[in-house]
Order: structure tokens, then C-alpha cells, then sequence
């Protein structure tokens, strides 16, 4: 959507629906095994993007990704990590690079002409990227948030919006993590701290 089109107040986040974390085949999925419902969580977001579209509000794509060396990852990514191994494992995988297959969105979920894509390097989705100035200058002061992985990613985003004066909605349909009591925990933090209305169905 075009700067011309601004003034819809309500736009769909799409975060990090990636090969790596939601393809069989990605560097994630083959290290610590598939996310939490990963097959009716990717219908919902596919559901919620075609609903998106078809009623004309923006939809919004992150992807986390590194160059090839890793030299924009940070100090602290080669150790521990919440998906539950070390970022040098990672890099031994080649995860996470830039134009890499593992880090393009999902080709079943793909971002569609007029659709925005934003890379990021960290997990707050407005940290170091033109998120914020996009939504601004689309007019959007309501988001909805779908995608992975529910408490790392979707939970600092939805935290760093909160504080941006957006109002969010998070499809917890919509969302994943690694295990259900992740998803369900992140879900009833970002519940109970009143940094987003949790919608289930």
C-alpha cells in the first residue's frame, strides 16, 4: 500500500514466518523440532492475511535476518538463546542469513504486491528498522499480530508497539512457540500487563 492510500487505521503484523521456523526443512525445525501446532497455526495466518487483503488494511511482514558473517547479530547471539539452542549452533546451520532460503517467509504464507516487508536483528521488530515510520505513514494506530515465535519475537514486539501508543491484538490462533506452555504463557504475560487484548478463534 502506497503512501497515497494512508488513513487505515488498522494494520495485520506478520512476524517471522520463515522457513527456518516453519518449514520441515528449516535450520530451526531440524535442530530443535517442529513449533507448537506449527500446521493450524500457518492456516490461521494464512486465514488472517487473505481476510486482510480483501478488506484493503495493510499487511506488515518481518523477517529476522543477519548478514552473512553474522556481524550485525550481536554480542550476546552466539550463546544461549529461548529457542532452546546456542546461536553458534545457528551459524553452524546458516540460519538467519539474508537472502538465504531459511530466512524467506514461507512461500505458502509469501508477501503479495503492495504488502511491506521489514528485516530485523533483534527480536523488538521496531528496534533498528523503518517499522515505526511505516505504520505511521500509513495512518495505522491498530495492529493485529500474527506469526512466531509467541514469547520471544510476537511478545517483545507487541511490548515495544505498547509502548509506541499502538493498540495491538494478538491472534493467539495465529501464534506459536516452541512448546504450548510457552505460547500460553507468553499469551497470558502480554494478557494480564494489559500490553495487548488476546483474541482466541
Amino acid at each position: 500500500m502506497a503512501p497515497d492510500d494512508a488513513g487505515s487505521a488498522r494494520a495485520l503484523l506478520v512476524i517471522d514466518v520463515q522457513n527456518l521456523f516453519c518449514h520441515p526443512e528449516g535450520s530451526v525445525t531440524e535442530l530443535v523440532g517442529p513449533l507448537y501446532r506449527i500446521d493450524e497455526t500457518l492456516d490461521g495466518i494464512r486465514d488472517a492475511i487473505g481476510a486482510a487483503r480483501r478488506e484493503g488494511r495493510p499487511v506488515v511482514y518481518t523477517r529476522h535476518c543477519y548478514d552473512p558473517h553474522y556481524r550485525n547479530a550481536g554480542r550476546n547471539f552466539p550463546g544461549p538463546n529461548p529457542i532452546g539452542v546456542t546461536g553458534r549452533e545457528l551459524m553452524q546451520h546458516g540460519a538467519f542469513v539474508a537472502g538465504s532460503w531459511n530466512a524467506q517467509v514461507l512461500a505458502e504464507v509469501a508477501p503479495a504486491d503492495g504488502d511491506v516487508v521489514v528485516d530485523k536483528t533483534r527480536y523488538d521488530a521496531f528496534l533498528g528498522t523503518p517499522l515505526e515510520s511505516v505504520l505511521r505513514t500509513l495512518g495505522v494506530v491498530e495492529i493485529d499480530v500474527c506469526g512466531v515465535v509467541t514469547n520471544v519475537c510476537v511478545d517483545t514486539t507487541v511490548r515495544a508497539a505498547h509502548m509506541r501508543d499502538f493498540d495491538c491484538t494478538v491472534l493467539a490462533d495465529r501464534t506459536t512457540a516452541g512448546t504450548r506452555a510457552k505460547h500460553e504463557t507468553a499469551l497470558w504475560t502480554m494478557d494480564t500487563g494489559a500490553f495487548a487484548t488476546i483474541r482466541h478463534g
